[in-house]
């Protein structure tokens, strides 16, 4: 196969989007410009990655409830970052349909991982729900939602049973959970997972857990690129594979972002 250089450029013109790829000599690479405003003038940012333009069919769509043709195809839900929340949302998704987590790093690379504080539960032998609803909301000294706080307090603990029953390997003392009294805390109610790896621990168990249903998918080094929209609403997303470099659109029931604040999508 005969190497050469190629651009592609996505623009939005009178409300559709066009493709325009040039061709020219050079060593394997592709670009890919997303126009995005900056300040009062528009700018884009473009990224480089290693191109055999070869047609590529992934082996993670293979599965007979998804549909593909060639670089296309289609599920029940589309999620885009694997994070806590993109994956915990895919699992809860997976009893409704197929679906696919698309991810444009590893998938255990997310804000998740770094995550190092722990999780504050009203589980200890000491402690209730009334007195973890009464701390937050004194600590946030009239900035916090009371029917947000009552949710959280409230289902906290079977969540944290359910993340325990996936596998999620948080400190213990003994036989006990290790409970830690920090911040505005009046009672020791904070969990860790091997100290200050709380995020990463909690990140492993969903994925594991994910990885069990068999038509919940995963795809790592998949960079969305586009949402595509008909009538103003998601219907899909296009993104390139990192690995090769190949185009791929995949249209879904529904699409889920859970890339979190820094992607800036």
């Amino acid at each position: 196969m005969r190497n050469f250089r190629t651009s592609f450029f996505w623009r939005n013109v009178g409300g559709k989007t066009k493709h325009i790829a040039h061709k020219g000599r050079g060593t394997e690479s592709v670009k890919v410009g997303i126009k995005q405003k900056r300040g009062p003038s528009s700018g884009g940012f473009e990224g480089d990655f290693g191109c055999d333009l070869r047609a590529t069919i992934p082996l993670a769509l293979d599965k007979a409830d998804m549909t593909r043709s060639q670089n296309n195809y289609h599920v029940n839900y589309v999620v885009v970052g694997s994070g806590v929340a993109g994956v915990r949302a895919a699992i809860e998704l997976s009893n409704a349909g197929s679906v696919l987590v698309l991810a444009k790093a590893d998938l255990s690379e997310s804000a998740t991982a770094y995550a190092q504080g722990g999780i504050a539960v009203a589980l200890s032998d000491e402690d209730e729900i009334g007195l973890h609803e009464q701390d937050t909301i004194n600590a946030g000294d009239g900035l916090c939602n009371p029917a947000a706080v009552a949710l959280l307090v409230e289902e906290g603990p079977r969540y944290i049973a359910q993340l325990i029953e996936w596998g999620t390997e948080f400190d213990r003392s003994g036989t006990k959970l290790a409970f830690t009294r920090e911040a505005a805390h009046s009672r020791s109610r904070i969990l860790h997972a091997h100290g200050d790896s709380t995020g990463r621990e909690i990140s492993r168990a969903l994925l594991a857990r994910a990885h069990t249903i068999p038509h919940l998918h995963l795809r790592a080094h998949a960079f969305t690129t586009e949402l595509i929209l008909e009538n103003k609403r998601a219907v899909g997303v296009r993104f390139i594979d990192e690995k090769d470099s190949s185009l791929h659109e995949l249209h879904a029931g529904a699409v889920l972002l859970a890339t979190g604040g820094l992607g800036q999508l």
